[in-house]
């Protein structure tokens, strides 16, 4: 393991998480569109996950350290590991595509299992029928990533010559930017006519906001339950779909593909779950 690139990369990270700490929330352009916050939170989501990555990789394996990578990745900001990897991606072939495809599947159930456990027990009165809305996208998830790790060999990938590439970075956060201030733009068009517009909008970038903000309107009684599922069942559509986005955009003509089928399957799930949801 490169003891300069743990190094260096400790030293960004803790100067990127001290500057997000004390930047202001509140949108300093002229638009209202963008925070600092926001913007350096999204930086050190970045740096942290190909940090990540390459720690457990290391030291984990390809197979686990993948699986683990996107997993808590994941758990930090899905939209920011998803870029990572689709800009990795680009010249991958092979085992490194492969554990790419893992990492990739792994972050989409670690977005799932965070979204169903804000649902759960975000709301005052818990409604477990919500449980069946996601089971069938995790259950299909975890059915993909047991088929994918039997594709990676559980060998060791060598990170000596590892090195943290700061531009890189920026360029990938700039993109994030440009993407989540024309969903933002999109949304302040649109203005309060229509919650599923607006819910897909949100959900373009991150699922866990919109869905925290449908649970606040479900318990102060604006929306009853069945809404709430059609409104969950959007944001999860809305993230795959995004996620999808990126990729196609700036990844790998190979790992595009293979999410393209992935997506696909998560969709046909979701479409089963919403019946059974529908339905009980």
């Amino acid at each position: 393991m490169n003891k300069i690139y743990l190094l260096k990369a400790f030293l960004v990270l803790v100067v990127l998480f001290a500057l997000g700490w004390f930047s202001p929330l509140a949108p300093i352009d002229p638009w209202k569109l963008f925070s600092p916050k926001t913007l350096l939170n999204l930086i050190f989501a970045i740096t942290f996950v190909q940090t990540l990555a390459v720690i457990l990789i290391s030291f984990l394996g390809a197979r686990l350290g993948a699986t683990f990578t996107g997993f808590l990745g994941g758990l930090v900001s899905s939209t920011a590991t998803t870029a990572s990897l689709a800009r990795q991606s680009v010249g991958s072939q092979g085992i490194e595509l492969s554990t790419e495809f893992l990492t990739f599947l792994s972050d989409t159930l670690a977005m799932l299992v965070e979204a169903l456990s804000i649902a759960l027990f975000g709301a005052t009165d818990h409604h477990f029928k919500i449980l069946m809305l996601f089971m069938g996208p995790i259950g299909m998830t975890g059915i993909l990533i047991f088929r994918q790790a039997r594709q990676v060999p559980p060998v060791q990938i060598k990170t000596q010559n590892a090195e943290l590439k700061i531009m890189p970075i920026l360029k990938l956060t700039l993109f994030i930017v440009v993407v989540l201030t024309s969903a933002k733009i999109f949304q302040k068009n649109f203005g309060n006519a229509g919650l599923l517009v607006l819910t897909f909008v949100a959900s373009l970038f991150e699922i866990h906001g919109s869905v925290i903000a449908n649970l606040q309107l479900y318990d102060f009684g604006s929306i009853d339950l069945q809404f709430l599922g059609g409104l969950l069942a959007v944001s999860m559509v809305a993230a795959g779909l995004s996620k999808f986005f990126i990729v196609a955009t700036i990844g790998s003509r190979s790992l595009t593909k293979a999410v393209a089928r992935a997506t696909a399957f998560l969709l046909l799930s979701l479409v089963t779950s919403g019946l059974v949801f529908s339905l009980i």
